[in-house]
Parts: structure tokens; sequence; C-alpha cells
């Protein structure tokens, strides 16, 4: 009989030291810390947001050299980038001539003065018409443009199309220096004349 009640104090005794483990942990754990830490740095959330956004970048003679839409931006903390919706990018050239540069979505990079136009883009070169209206004189249609804003430079690998007042140039590839005035086209390069567009 003796043994049997040292067989059976066993388990209880387990219980007893398992029960004040636990009780030791309960007060001794700091409240105000949760059990689990998330790393915040893992997160990819907007801080702030904008709708129809709008900003003006000005060059050092206090004129504007370039204008950047949107009807949404989102900021990211953690890449200190921004997405964009429906962006627009107006570049300014001399005198009243611009390029208008249109996508279905962008990445902004504010520290390197870069936006990745993103989806179908539509490059308008814009100079003036007739009663102050802009007519466009080159229209390059193509998708998934990096503009370096400060550099007025832009740069696709994909399948352009550049409709001009000689007909129509395609091409896999485009390097466009805005500030020289230059198009470099990389590869595939084909044409049409047009002498009806004159």
């Amino acid at each position: 009989m003796g043994n049997d009640r040292i067989v059976r104090s066993k388990p209880v005794v387990t219980t007893i030291f398992v029960v004040a483990a636990l009780l030791a942990w309960w007060i001794s754990r700091d409240e105000d810390k949760p059990l689990f830490k998330l790393d915040q740095s893992l997160r990819h959330d907007p801080d702030y947001f904008f709708e129809n956004f709008e900003t003006t970048v000005m060059g050092t003679d206090g004129t504007p050299r370039y204008r950047l839409f949107a009807d949404k931006m989102f900021h990211y903390p953690d890449t200190d980038t921004a997405t964009l919706d429906n962006p627009k990018i107006i570049v300014y050239m001399e005198g009243a001539t611009f390029w208008d540069v249109r996508a279905e979505h962008a990445l902004l990079k504010q520290q390197e003065g870069f936006v990745q136009m993103q989806g179908n883009v539509i490059m308008q070169r814009k100079v003036p018409g007739s009663l102050s209206d802009q007519k466009i004189d080159v229209e390059i249609l193509t998708s998934d443009v990096d503009v370096y804003t400060e550099k007025e430079y832009m740069e696709t690998e994909q399948a352009v199309t550049i409709n001009h007042q000689m007909g129509r140039t395609q091409s896999v590839g485009m390097r466009a220096d805005l500030a020289q005035r230059r198009l470099f086209l990389l590869s595939s390069v084909r044409g049409r004349y047009d002498p009806a567009q004159n």
C-alpha cells in the first residue's frame, strides 16, 4: 500500500510544479509587451495618400520644369516610394513646347527623381498652334517607361510606335533625351512614309 501512495503522488507533484511554473511566469511577465512582436519593417502599408494629386517642380530661373498629376497617390514609408493612379507628367521645353506623358499607373522614387510609368503609355510632344492652341507634333505609344525627371530623359525596352508628320515608325526599345531633342530606337526599326500627312 505504501508503494501505491508513492506512485499516485507523482502525478500530483508534477501537476503542482507545472501550475506553479505557469503562475510564476504569469506574475513576472510584462503585460505591456505583446507575446509576439511583429517586425514593422516587413510591412508595406501606406502612411498617407492624396486624391487629385498635383505637384510642380520649378527651375532655377523660376519657371516650371515639370508638373506631375495623379488621380490618387499612396506613399509607402518602408521604401520611401509612392504609387500613382492615372499619372500624367508635363515636361516643359523651350518656348511653349512641352511633353505630355500619361500612363495607367506609376511608381515614384522622389529622392532619385525617377518615375516608372507602368502599363500603356502615351507620350505627346505638343507645340504652339493657331490661336494659342497646342497641336500634337509627335505621339509615341508604348508601355513601361522609365522617366528621369532631373535629366529630362526617358527609356523603355518595350515595343514603340511613333506617329509623326512624315508617317509612322516602329521599334523595340527607345531612349529619349528630351533636353538634347534626340530619340534613339534600339532594335527592329521599321517605318512608313505617308506624304498625305504633310
